[in-house]
């Protein structure tokens, strides 16, 4: 069961290599439109709600992907993952520089858990922040607008040889905003369910309806 009043969620699996030489872990993933990375200008709010299983690996949640460009220590451009030990981490990059966050508490395996990531390019100190639960766990300074890409994000594995570290569990309500959005706010607002068409939700999925051929509307 999801979060969400529709009651759905969206479990990210794997299937493990047999360890016979016929193969590599598998891990599921969901492409989302490379349209998205020339919205965020400005700022830009990402936010979730996590169940992982307890797998001791690390964990790819979001990532504006380019290819054979991920680290969890040394972002390319936009991820959120977790250690192996359920620590949050986060990374963007800007027209000045990268900037990485590592979250000082852990998600509860088993459990739901709200994420969520902002940046505002407002000029003022610690305005790119993690919260977990609304409460913040990381902040720092950063400046300068993000750069815009037509770069597809990926939610879970990245790679379309589904071998990347993926996160394991359920992924919930997963909106992404061209704002960057106050702790307030992020608190008020994680229970509740949207329409999609709020100012500056640029993309919403609530996972309540999934086709037969595995696609989710964006609200």
């Amino acid at each position: 069961l999801g979060i969400s009043s529709g009651d759905q969620s969206l479990r990210m699996d794997f299937i493990a290599n047999a360890g016979d030489g016929s193969g590599v872990h598998q891990h599921d993933n969901m492409i989302i439109g490379p349209q998205l990375g020339e919205r965020f200008s400005k700022g830009l709010t990402v936010e979730c709600w996590l169940r992982p299983d307890t797998v001791q690996a690390i964990k790819r949640i979001l990532t504006q992907w380019h290819k054979g460009s991920w680290n969890l220590y040394d972002p390319k451009s936009f991820q959120l993952g977790a250690t192996a030990d359920d620590l949050p981490v986060c990374g963007l990059v800007s027209r000045t520089g990268v900037y990485l966050l590592t979250g000082n508490k852990r998600m509860a395996p088993g459990y739901w858990n709200h994420l969520a990531v902002v940046y505002d390019n407002n000029g003022q100190a610690n305005n790119f922040k993690m919260l977990l639960n609304g409460e913040e766990i990381a902040s720092a300074t950063a400046t300068g607008d993000l750069l815009p890409s037509t770069a597809m994000w990926v939610l879970g594995s990245t790679g379309t040889s589904h071998v990347s570290e993926g996160f394991v569990g359920e992924v919930d309500e997963l909106r992404m905003w061209s704002v960057g959005k106050t702790g307030e706010e992020i608190r008020s607002g994680r229970f509740a369910h949207f329409s999609g068409t709020e100012p500056g939700l640029e993309a919403y999925f609530d996972f309540d309806s999934i086709s037969p051929f595995g696609e989710v509307a964006d609200k």
